[in-house]
């Protein structure tokens, strides 16, 4: 596997690049822990359904997903990692309006139908993002603001925001796609995976600025 960074190819200056480097890496740090946590959580969830649901087909079904997990739980947290390396070495794209991720393979693309559990993986992780966007607001501005001067731009928006609640559900999104569980389960993981990460953001984010701050990018 490379060494090689996403920031690394990013074209911000070397100083920006540097310091990004070190926000990055104090994110990585807490999510981390709150995926291995989230994880944890799910597991001991299916084991005591698993061990008091009567109905056999539902009893089934938890089984599947324990011994899914058991076999795939190690691909979630790299997934994750994977996706918030990528969006942090797009920040010159993000914060000046250029295609980035996903928005850059759109075109010509073909829309497609959404099954239940799809669309209510969906619905998810919309309530996480607007719920996080509705209470962290001031301290996403604020690192958005620092994030702006390393890109030598205006203002990150939330919504292009790398750290910010957009972006985290994205890669939960492909996080919980990485483990081998029923698409019903899957829903639940993103919930449990979800908790853990949210339910901190708001003291995590305030620690990306202090660390900013304390390197001089604004007061």
């Amino acid at each position: 596997m490379s060494d090689t960074h996403p920031i690394d190819s990013s074209p911000l200056p070397r100083r920006a690049r540097a310091l990004l480097k070190i926000v990055h890496a104090l994110a990585e740090d807490w999510i981390e822990r709150a995926v291995r946590k989230g994880i944890e959580s799910f597991d001991q969830y299916l084991f005591r359904n698993a061990d008091s649901e009567q109905d056999s087909a539902r009893r089934k079904l938890y089984l599947s997903a324990l011994d899914g997990l058991d076999r795939s739980r190690k691909a979630c947290w790299p997934r994750f990692r994977e996706q918030l390396q990528r969006a942090v070495g797009e920040l010159h794209q993000r914060a000046h309006g250029l295609p980035y991720g996903e928005s850059a393979k759109l075109s010509g693309r073909r829309l497609s139908i959404l099954s239940d559990a799809e669309m209510e993986a969906s619905l998810v992780l919309a309530e996480f993002s607007s719920y996080a966007e509705m209470h962290h607001s001031r301290t996403l501005h604020q690192l958005g603001m620092r994030l702006g001067v390393l890109a030598r731009s205006a203002a990150v928006s939330i919504e292009h925001n790398p750290f910010g609640p957009k972006t985290l559900c994205e890669c939960l999104k492909a996080a919980a796609e990485a483990v081998n569980v029923p698409d019903e389960m899957r829903v639940v993981l993103l919930r449990h995976l979800g908790r853990q990460i949210f339910d901190g953001l708001g003291a995590n984010l305030k620690a990306l600025n202090e660390s900013l701050i304390e390197q001089g990018v604004l007061p």
